[in-house]
């Protein structure tokens, strides 16, 4: 008889209610306007931006109908009520534990500019490049509302190796005791039932951990939450909380269930702050983060309802995949963005030394390129469909793990199963101190700067070991995912000793790092010197990473070194971290390629 429009948990949906004057022609209507339905419920979810064009649209044909309670819920999604306040608090350098860095002209005042930004409203972005001091600045911000709004608690969502670095921080910037304090993690999963404690530090898989731990008392086996499981409001008592989230990137993912969870908790906090060097990489990274901050920034859609809005979508492998943003939205979203974060990079804002990037191209060994060139013979032929052509897709997706054939051939086995007997006879036999070409122009580098501490970051730990061996008259430090961690300490704490031992001990001037675990919340510079051996596809890890070294207090001159194999696979992952968007949009473009033009892009000719 009639279309009915009612609003549920902030979600507009439409109904069928007895026969439709034409059903195909509601549904149809429905589908143009983005509208998304649920087979178990039996509902249309309807994208709020443009209700009253499929209303107008539907009311050619059929009955609707929306109660006056929902009409007026309908009016509040359509103008999203912003959470955000401002109020001024006249704080002074008097209130301040530790003075702010000076930055260069015009910058000199930029820590106390955002600081002030930040405590004169209770949301807001810090998207300052590695080495700007955002910690100092989110820290004070803390203890300032302390101070003159009388907040107590925080809970602070850190990186990996951040969180120990947070509560020094904690301890050094604000009046907050050691014993206020309480680390969650493996050790100790139900942080909030201690309401002793005003500041709770972990790390983003630390806190789903908490959660799940939590979701426990539910007694219900299904992870997937529609409410907060954390007792994050028993817990504040009353008062009104602060959450920042350092690293922020670690929630663009809005797919993510440590995003989901963090999402639910945030409503729990009026003060929200996020803390990050790189916030998006593509635009659409910027959706999780500003929802944090308020709902309203995205207009109080879903993320498919947002990303319908904002870009194009749809390839030939998913008609969901983002191809590049509406025209017209992209000034909307920047206004968004800077209204509510501040953005500065380290070489405007900074007086840094100077930074000297080079490249270092060399050709394979012969027995590095007779692997090489067979493996990727083999693998193009495995991968050849039916009809004799090889599809892009197989190729992108397999091409993080045709990146050993470079790194390291021996990690190929742990790969593939499939390789031919002439093919493992030739792995067996790769020796990656003799015949790994990029071995000699590492020792170079390393001799070259015999005055100077320096970091080699890796990706993969098998490569770290390697190098650990080859460089053991240096006695290297070593740290990535692999490493045993000594019997007492956990992985942060021993993070932390090995920060402290190289940048203190004269006799360690080498460290390998691995870039997933060593990327950022820590500080290097007692090195000057980095070298780049191999790397992963993660552009935001590879950019901290290699920002460890040239920060506030470096006095020498950086020299960074990027060692590639010169026509190989090598070449093409490194245009994927400088160009950020290189796999999707440049990378095998043709949805198809014969077999000859797929050996010519990936083997090294002779």
């Amino acid at each position: 008889m009639s279309v009915q429009f009612l609003v549920k948990d902030t979600t507009l949906y439409a109904n069928f209610i007895g026969k439709l004057n034409n059903f195909s022609q509601t549904v149809a209507v429905l589908k143009k306007y983005k509208s998304t339905f649920s087979p178990s419920s039996k509902t249309w979810a309807v994208n709020q931006l443009h209700f009253e064009e499929l209303k107008a649209e539907l009311e050619d044909f059929e009955m609707i109908y929306i109660s006056e309670q929902d009409e007026e819920k309908i009016k509040e999604l359509q103008k999203p009520k912003s959470s955000i306040t401002f109020e001024r608090i006249p704080f002074t350098k008097d209130d301040l534990k530790v003075p702010p860095f000076k930055g260069k002209p015009p910058f000199e005042n930029y820590q106390l500019e955002d600081l002030t930004r930040c405590v004169n409203r209770n949301r807001f972005g810090l998207f300052l490049e590695q080495g700007c001091g955002k910690s100092w600045i989110f820290l004070n911000t803390y203890h300032i509302l302390k101070k003159y709004k009388g907040v107590k608690k925080a809970l602070v969502i850190a990186s990996p190796s951040g969180v120990i670095n947070v509560k020094k921080e904690f301890l050094k910037f604000t009046d907050v005791t050691e014993n206020e304090i309480a680390i969650g993690g493996v050790k100790n999963r139900r942080p909030f039932d201690d309401l002793s404690k005003n500041i709770i530090i972990c790390n983003y898989r630390s806190y789903l951990l908490i959660a799940d731990e939590y979701h426990k008392d539910s007694k219900s086996k299904s992870k997937d939450y529609r409410i907060n499981p954390v007792p994050i409001s028993k817990w504040l008592d009353g008062g009104e909380g602060v959450l920042i989230l350092d690293e922020s990137h670690y929630i663009a993912n809005p797919k993510a269930r440590q995003t989901k969870v963090i999402h639910l908790a945030s409503d729990n906090f009026k003060y929200r702050y996020l803390a990050t060097g790189t916030p998006a990489d593509k635009e659409e990274k910027y959706y999780s983060q500003l929802k944090i901050l308020d709902k309203s920034l995205v207009h109080n859609l879903s993320y498919s309802n947002w990303t319908d809005e904002y870009f194009y979508l749809g390839n030939n492998f998913s008609s969901y995949a983002i191809t590049g943003i509406k025209p017209k939205r992209i000034q909307e979203l920047r206004n968004i963005v800077e209204k509510n974060s501040s953005r500065r990079f380290s070489d405007e804002i900074l007086d840094l030394p100077e930074h000297l990037e080079k490249n270092i191209y060399v050709e394979f060994t012969q027995k590095q390129k007779d692997i090489y060139r067979e493996f990727v013979a083999e693998r193009l032929e495995f991968l050849k469909d039916d009809f004799g052509s090889i599809h892009t897709d197989k190729v992108v997706k397999d091409f993080p793990k045709m990146i050993s054939a470079v790194d390291n051939p021996l990690m190929l086995f742990k790969h593939y199963g499939d390789l031919s007997p002439s093919l493992q006879k030739k792995i067996e036999s790769f020796n990656f101190e003799k015949d790994h070409s990029k071995i000699e122009a590492l020792l170079d580098i390393v001799e070259n700067h015999a005055d100077s501490k320096i970091i080699i970051w890796t990706s993969h730990p098998s490569v770290g070991f390697e190098l650990e061996r080859i460089l053991s008259k240096y006695n290297p430090l070593i740290i990535n995912g692999e490493c045993q961690v000594p019997k007492g300490l956990d992985l942060d704490q021993y993070k932390g000793s090995i920060v402290e031992t190289f940048q203190n001990d004269s006799s360690r001037r080498i460290l390998i790092a691995g870039q997933q675990v060593f990327n950022n919340s820590v500080t290097l510079i007692a090195a000057n010197v980095q070298i780049v051996i191999d790397t992963n596809f993660n552009y935001t890890e590879h950019e901290q990473a290699g920002a460890r070294i040239r920060r506030i207090g470096q006095q020498k001159t950086v020299y960074t070194y990027n060692i590639l194999i010169d026509e190989s696979l090598d070449i093409t992952r490194y245009n994927n971290l400088t160009d950020k968007d290189f796999t999707n949009k440049k990378f095998l473009s043709q949805e198809y390629m014969d077999k000859h033009l797929m050996q010519k892009m990936f083997m090294a000719i002779a």
